[in-house]
């Protein structure tokens, strides 16, 4: 399985990207096998998505190591191809375990304007979408 991560600090706009990338695909055509909700905030969530033959896992909640660990593992043994998350970057156990997979990790774009973090969100998330 190959991980992508968006990294970032807290509140700076990760879990909205990963939602871009997550319905980035489904207007493709991806189809949702289980969507769960994740944490207390609305916008997190995990899913399994079907995608041009591929099982692409997401993981939008980036605030809680466990979880993300959890689900890196989780998802491997579901087969997985492809693992999409968000992390805070003040985490040390997710990159551990990241570090066992072929990972690519992206810096959130940080803007302080609410126009300019939706232009940044939009082009984390599609730095993303590239490399699915």
């Amino acid at each position: 399985m190959d991980i992508i991560v968006l990294v970032g600090p807290g509140s700076c706009g990760k879990t909205t990207t990963i939602n871009f990338v997550y319905n980035m695909l489904i207007d493709q055509g991806a189809i949702s096998t289980n969507r769960q909700p994740e944490g207390t905030n609305p916008l997190d969530f995990s899913d399994v998505l079907d995608w041009k033959g591929k099982k692409i896992a997401f993981l939008s909640m980036g605030d809680y190591s466990y979880r993300i660990i959890d689900l890196i593992r989780e998802n491997d043994n579901l087969n997985c191809d492809l693992f999409i998350c968000a992390c805070n970057d003040r985490f040390v156990r997710p990159f551990d375990e990241f570090a066992k997979y072929n990972n690519n990790q992206i810096t959130k774009t940080i803007a302080n304007e609410e126009v300019l973090m939706v232009q940044a969100n939009n082009v984390d998330a599609n730095q993303i979408f590239s490399l699915i």
